[in-house]
């Protein structure tokens, strides 16, 4: 690959994204440590995520079905998959609060879903042809929601937690 080809990406890319790409990384590096949140504070990484997925989604492919329902797929396997397993992750206090043991994956599936989003958005702006493909579009919106899935596993866990009154 020609350096000048990066050069020219990196300095075109507007000086959002750069902003948006040091500020997922701090907040990745503060989901490392262990920390004790509310009720509240469990549900807002996860929806912020999801909600940055689904919307990317929507502006690269346009609200269509296909990527709507492969989204969603993606979305339920990974809740499925993935809530078992964060229920090792999370601990519900006998205050009501949860102890979220802290861990480098968040960091990796935040920055998972930023590059998906910043390579279908340089494929945008150079009208790449991959857009159009359903196979392109079947895969993004599938892993899109399938990293999505992941965070949202810890509020399912936190949810099961907090319902059964479980001291897991």
């Amino acid at each position: 690959m020609d350096e000048n080809f990066i050069y020219t990406i990196l300095f075109q890319t507007p000086g959002w994204v750069y902003f948006l790409f040091f500020a997922l990384v701090l907040l990745g590096f503060y989901q490392r440590r262990s920390r004790i949140v509310s009720h509240t504070r469990l549900l807002i990484l996860p929806l912020s995520m999801s909600g940055f997925s689904f919307y990317g989604l929507v502006a690269s492919f346009g609200f269509n079905w296909l990527s709507v329902i492969c989204w969603l797929s993606g979305f339920i396997v990974s809740i499925i998959f993935f809530r078992q397993l964060s229920i090792e992750k999370v601990k519900k206090l006998p205050s009501g609060k949860f102890e979220v043991k802290g861990s480098w994956w968040s960091l990796v599936l935040i920055m998972a879903i930023f590059f998906i989003r910043y390579f279908i958005g340089y494929a945008q702006a150079i009208n790449h042809v991959i857009l159009q493909q359903s196979e392109f579009i079947v895969t993004v919106s599938f892993l899109l929601g399938l990293l999505s899935g992941v965070f949202v596993a810890l509020i399912a866990a936190g949810f099961s937690l907090r319902r059964v009154g479980a001291d897991h």
